[in-house]
């Protein structure tokens, strides 16, 4: 077997303040189904995820229809972040992605902050969010949101042994 991936699970009840950002945060609507769909799978192939385009285009628009999705605009769109209902007292937070040439500025930090504080309003009690522990800069960000560590995941790969 070969190590994979090293994943951290953090959970949040209580968001902190973060610096402000210029943009704002919006509802994803049907207009941006497309341009989430290509970066969804933008997404997944830079961070290597084991999952398909095929499945993105299934699902995305689903997740679109129910509100699960909020934009960072700033000049157009430059980030956005998705969530799950994981019962009625938690939510999973989840993805998160902002342009590769827009990184830097604060837009993920922004954005996924102001969706924590819009759950916990909503009346959720823990919000949960995983990271790949090789990412130290996504795993900073959620720690200024007030995201704790609560335990590490590791994912292997079976391979066939060397001759």
């Amino acid at each position: 077997h070969v190590l994979r991936v090293r994943l951290r699970q953090h959970t949040l009840t209580e968001v902190k303040l973060v610096p402000t950002t210029p943009g704002a945060s919006r509802i994803a609507t049907r207009t941006d189904t497309e341009w989430l769909i290509e970066r969804q799978i933008a997404f997944i192939a830079e961070v290597g995820m084991p999952d398909s385009p095929e499945r993105v285009r299934e699902f995305l628009p689903k997740r679109v229809a129910r509100g699960d999705f909020r934009i960072w605009n700033d000049g157009g769109r430059v980030a956005f972040a998705g969530f799950n209902d994981a019962a009625p007292d938690f939510a999973r937070v989840a993805p998160v992605y902002t342009l590769p040439d827009c990184r830097g500025r604060g837009y993920a930090t922004a954005l996924v902050a102001e969706l924590s504080r819009e759950l916990l309003a909503r009346g959720k009690r823990k919000l949960f969010l995983t990271t790949d522990l090789a990412n130290p800069i996504a795993n900073a960000i959620y720690a200024r949101i007030g995201y704790r560590a609560e335990s590490d995941d590791c994912g292997f790969d079976f391979v066939a042994p060397a001759p």
